[in-house]
């Protein structure tokens, strides 16, 4: 009757013998209830859950604390050291101890950042003074040779005035 099921049967004779018995019960019923069985996997999803949320916020708690640690052999004054750290706080950085090695990444940021501020409403003399702590920080950070430098020529001509006064 039906030629290409009696070559199918042929071929693959366990296809079709579906009253033989199995060695194995693979697909039997063991009898839990669905009331059980969903509220444990849930609970089991929330664990795993919770589990590697903390796991990722410790390992950006533990980068931080590392930047931190990095930020204090730089000698930045107390402003310049919490500005700092709320600047990469607030853009929350993959690898935030990379800002202190790279000047473009934090010239990206700061740039961000400088936006952000003139855009607000606050008065022209904070906005002005934030860049101002912006920029020493950025001159501490990548350029400290520039601060001995200008303290230098600042202490040049401070004796200058002294002499010629």
């Amino acid at each position: 009757m039906n030629t290409w099921i009696d070559g199918l049967s042929s071929n693959f004779p366990l296809v079709v013998a579906q009253d033989s018995v199995l060695p194995f019960q693979a697909f039997k019923n063991a009898g839990a209830s669905p009331e059980i069985l969903l509220p444990v996997l849930g609970v089991m999803t929330s664990i795993i859950l919770i589990v590697v949320i903390g796991v990722y916020r410790f390992k950006r708690w533990k980068k931080y604390k590392t930047f931190e640690s990095e930020m204090k052999t730089l000698d930045l004054d107390p402003e310049s050291e919490g500005t700092f750290a709320y600047m990469v706080k607030r853009y929350s950085m993959e690898e935030p101890v990379n800002i202190l090695y790279s000047p473009r990444i934090f010239d990206e940021m700061a740039s961000l950042e400088i936006t952000r501020v003139l855009a607000s409403n606050a008065s022209l003399q904070s906005k002005c003074r934030f860049i101002d702590l912006v920029y020493s920080i950025r001159t501490k950070t990548y350029h400290p040779d520039w601060i001995t430098s200008q303290e230098a020529v600042k202490t040049s001509e401070a004796e200058s005035l002294v002499v010629s006064g």
